[in-house]
């Protein structure tokens, strides 16, 4: 007969547990981020909680948490400390980041549409304490003017908030009249506390200065794979400017750069590189869904309904191309392939830059990461990788790959 351990037993086992895993976080062993400067990777381990003193603080989406922390790495004005693992599994998880300066960077960050809508909210801090009864006397009520501060109260986790609202004056507190923002964060076994001003708050962080197209340009959901790397500056010789003088007339940009989509149907790749001011040779079969009734930058685009194999004089006759780029559905190793292809036909320039989506179009997502290696390995044969990464916009089976021509 087999005897099981009391169930009051196990609950204490698993507390106790937690409580480990808990204390883990703050020491030499803890879970870090790596941060690159100098071109070196060093790990920044976090700080035990008496020293630890972030000025930004991201909540985020646990599912986002590997993709935001890849962002940040890649960040040079600041230092990730680390990312809070919170123990409730309905709870997110919180980004910890120190910079010279907090408010400017929150608001860079802000109009930085694909990894801002990935954020649940940005809280400022400059203190922190133990006991949360001591938030009153680190608060100051009154304004350089005289005038009486009345906050909005933003807290994490919610469970604080009422705590919070009780040490304030009961009129120092309105969630939509308010000269100030309080920003209250209870991690690692203290409170870190901040106050924004109403003018550059952080409680609307959300509203992007930059906000996506319209869904009558976007076309498919991969204009955003593209988007993204193309508006990223941290992605160097990739980053491209939109023209100011492209809306008004496309035709008065002169010499314009060149690329050309392999596999562009619909053309939501196409779209956006004509939008950046490029001449786009799009290669497909299939249908393009574009209208220069709509969008007269479309007519910087020139469909070829043609295989790549056929398209063999429409290429050499429009090129050389500084950019080729691929979202072409099928396993990596194909779509590697007809990228080798296109690059031994000479009709790119040297140095052409290649964006390149991997997709896994198997059930077998386990071996995505063998699978994505193979492919790459293949693809180096012409193509120096200068970044190999997940995008905010690709699904968990794609994976972005950035090249150079050798």
């Amino acid at each position: 007969m087999s005897s099981s351990a009391p169930v009051s037993t196990k609950k204490a086992k698993k507390k106790r547990n937690r409580k480990n895993e808990e204390k883990k976080m703050v020491g030499n062993k803890a879970p870090c981020l790596r941060s690159r400067k100098n071109n070196e990777n060093r790990k920044i381990v976090l700080n035990p909680p008496e020293r630890f003193r972030p000025q930004l603080i991201l909540q985020i989406s646990t599912r986002e948490k590997e993709r935001l922390e890849n962002h940040f790495r890649n960040r040079e004005d600041l230092t990730a400390l680390g990312a809070h693992v919170i123990p409730t599994p309905k709870e997110p998880h919180l980004i910890f980041l120190k910079t010279s300066n907090p408010t400017e960077l929150a608001k860079r960050f802000k109009t930085y549409f694909f990894a801002a809508r990935h954020v649940r909210g940005m809280f400022q801090v400059e203190n922190s304490t133990v006991n949360l009864p001591d938030l009153k006397s680190l608060l100051k009520l009154e304004s350089k003017e005289g005038e009486k501060k009345v906050f909005k109260v933003q807290v994490f986790p919610n469970a604080i908030l009422q705590e919070v609202l009780g040490l304030l004056p009961k009129d120092s507190t309105h969630p939509k009249k308010y000269s100030h923002v309080l920003h209250v964060v209870q991690a690692y076994w203290r409170y870190h506390i901040g106050v924004s001003s109403g003018k550059s708050t952080l409680s609307k962080w959300r509203v992007d200065e930059t906000p996506p197209p319209p869904p009558s340009l976007t076309i498919s959901r991969a204009y955003f794979k593209i988007a993204e790397v193309i508006s990223d500056p941290a992605n160097g010789p990739f980053y491209v400017k939109s023209p100011e003088n492209l809306q008004k007339s496309p035709k008065s940009l002169g010499e314009s750069p060149r690329a050309i989509d392999i596999g562009a149907s619909p053309g939501g790749w196409s779209s956006f590189l004509a939008s950046r001011g490029f001449r786009v040779l799009a290669v497909d079969p299939g249908e393009l869904k574009l209208s220069v009734k709509i969008h007269p930058f479309h007519s910087n685009v020139q469909h070829v309904a043609k295989r790549v194999l056929d398209s063999k004089s429409e290429m050499k006759e429009q090129g050389p191309f500084e950019f080729i780029v691929c979202d072409i559905n099928i396993p990596p190793e194909e779509s590697c392939k007809k990228m080798l292809e296109v690059a031994s036909l000479g009709v790119l320039k040297p140095g052409a830059k290649l964006v390149l989506t991997l997709k896994m179009i198997t059930r077998q997502i386990k071996s995505f990461p063998k699978v994505r290696e193979a492919a790459l390995k293949l693809l180096e044969h012409s193509f120096k990788i200068w970044k190999s990464y997940h995008l905010f916009s690709n699904s968990h089976r794609e994976w972005t790959v950035l090249g150079i021509l050798r």
